[in-house]
């Protein structure tokens, strides 16, 4: 996957990294950003409300009363070279994709046509601008939104999981100073949680972001059990007659 995205980025081409919340999408794209020496500029769009004033831009009023328009953010940033992260993308409303259509194909503009009369109404999308979007597809992430099929065909998709065992282990010592025994633990009780929620046993998952949470908390001085039931007890259901909890419960117990 690394090696993919550093040849999509080279060849200017639009990638979409699509994968379960907590995987390190995000964090992927920075650490390539900064290996290519290349400026990153994200464009969140799980909060963009109104795509044509996140995107585009509004007008205002100055101060002698006459209405301006003032570009968004998001039309520098496509005017620099370097990468664009549309984070989160399926947390954007439908009516970003039309704002975004001419930006991701060969026509390779933004058009801003609520731009007042003087000011420029197409801006065109700097050479060295690659842009990259990440996504959590599936009716599990509530607040989500189908991504317009058009829209998708824009992109090269790339699929990312959870990392290894061996790896997440090595992110766990690496990151928090946990000794690998306590590690190795830690990732054995989220892999079987994982698993179980794959086979629909669980209603949640745990994300490297929990593991990582567990381990701090351990270095801390926190007891293994204890911190892997505070991280993750909370997101789980305590429902009378079908209790999840009472499942990991005995999911930590057993590792």
């Amino acid at each position: 996957v690394w090696y993919l995205l550093i040849r999509n980025v080279l060849k200017g081409e639009n990638t979409l990294l699509v994968g379960p919340t907590g995987s390190g999408k995000t964090e992927l794209v920075s650490h390539v950003a900064k290996a290519m020496s290349k400026p990153l500029n994200i464009q969140d769009m799980g909060t963009v409300q109104d795509a044509q004033s996140a995107l585009l831009g509004v007008h205002r009023l100055n101060k002698d009363g006459h209405s301006t328009f003032d570009y968004a953010p998001f039309v520098s940033h496509i005017q620099t070279e370097g990468i664009v992260l549309l984070d989160e993308l399926n947390r954007s409303p439908l009516s970003a994709a039309n704002i975004l259509f001419p930006c991701l194909d060969g026509r390779r503009y933004l058009p801003v046509d609520v731009a007042c009369d003087d000011c420029e109404r197409h801006i065109a999308v700097n050479p060295g601008c690659v842009f990259i979007a990440t996504a959590n597809l599936g009716a599990e992430y509530s607040g989500t939104t189908q991504i317009d099929r058009a829209l998708l065909d824009r992109f090269f998709p790339v699929e990312l999981d959870y990392p290894s065992e061996t790896a997440e282990t090595k992110v766990l010592v690496h990151r928090t100073g946990v000794n690998e025994k306590t590690a190795k633990a830690i990732v054995k009780v989220s892999k079987t949680i994982r698993q179980q929620y794959k086979e629909q046993e669980l209603s949640n998952v745990i994300s490297v972001r929990h593991t990582l949470q567990v381990a701090s908390l351990i270095k801390d001085g926190f007891d293994t059990v204890g911190a892997l039931e505070k991280v993750i007890m909370p997101l789980f259901d305590d429902a009378v007659g079908m209790s999840e909890r009472t499942k990991v419960k005995s999911i930590i117990a057993a590792n």
